[in-house]
């Protein structure tokens, strides 16, 4: 069996491609994605349409004629916005339902029960959590049917296990998330972009962030080589003590 986390990036790509490039699994992903893209591109376009109306509103009842003018013009231009991203939406979903075919079970990236989570200093609330793999790649999502939630899953899962009840959310202070890849026998070191950071996030912010808008948090990546097994650590940190924390880091 192929571990995708030991190839590197040119040998990924070829194993894509050869596996499954042209095959109508990989055509139903890729329309997916391609979807899921002008769903959120249409939800943008809403909010900003939305936008524009209260906007038009309040110019009026102000007497503002240019400001309504402006407001009226975006409003058009949002609605013709809409118009063609849904017509692109129906090209990519009219032939046939867009699903991803995971054969009725995701096969998860990671062991959940090899998932730690501890919480390193009381006094600081600074908490670990640690991955038994390296953090999946982007290319990984077109090479692993039902990728997202064989990605997140098995964290929340984890998290879930961890804290049953309250969440130990940090309402009172911006955080430091970091990440520290550490590359294990055997594997090639990796370039930091390549990493897919999303669904890690989204799990982080589920549990300790107030959201995951950069106004909430910082994101820090560090790597190192290790003798063990390749593996990811997350440290959740409130930044009040990050630079002590991220200095005793980086001496592991």
């Amino acid at each position: 069996m192929i571990k995708l986390q030991a190839l590197t990036e040119e040998e990924l790509s070829k194993y894509v491609d050869d596996s499954i490039g042209g095959s109508e699994e990989y055509d139903l992903i890729q329309r997916d994605r391609r979807a899921k893209e002008e769903i959120k591109r249409i939800e943008t376009a809403v909010r900003r349409i939305e936008d524009y109306i209260k906007s038009a509103r309040n110019r009026y009842n102000d007497g503002d004629h240019a400001g309504f003018a402006e407001a009226m013009a975006g409003i058009t231009k949002g609605t013709k916005t809409i118009w063609s991203l849904s017509y692109n939406l129906s090209e990519l979903t009219g032939e046939k339902n867009v699903s991803l075919p995971t054969g009725g079970k995701t096969s998860f990236l990671m062991d959940e029960n090899k998932i730690k989570v501890e919480r390193l200093n009381k006094d600081d609330d600074i908490w670990k959590i640690t991955l038994p793999i390296l953090l999946p790649r982007k290319k990984m999502s077109a090479a692993v049917p039902g990728y997202a939630d064989s990605y997140r899953v098995p964290i929340h899962h984890a998290l879930e296990r961890e804290f049953p009840g309250k969440r130990p959310r940090y309402y009172d202070c911006k955080v430091d998330v970091v990440v520290r890849h550490l590359f294990g026998e055997g594997q090639k070191n990796i370039d930091f972009d390549n990493f897919d950071y999303s669904h890690l996030l989204n799990c982080m912010a589920a549990f300790f962030l107030t959201d995951d808008s950069p106004t909430f948090y910082n994101l820090h990546l560090t790597g190192k080589r290790i003798e063990q097994e390749s593996k990811s650590e997350i440290y959740i940190i409130p930044h009040n003590a990050f630079y002590s924390v991220w200095t005793g880091i980086n001496e592991q």
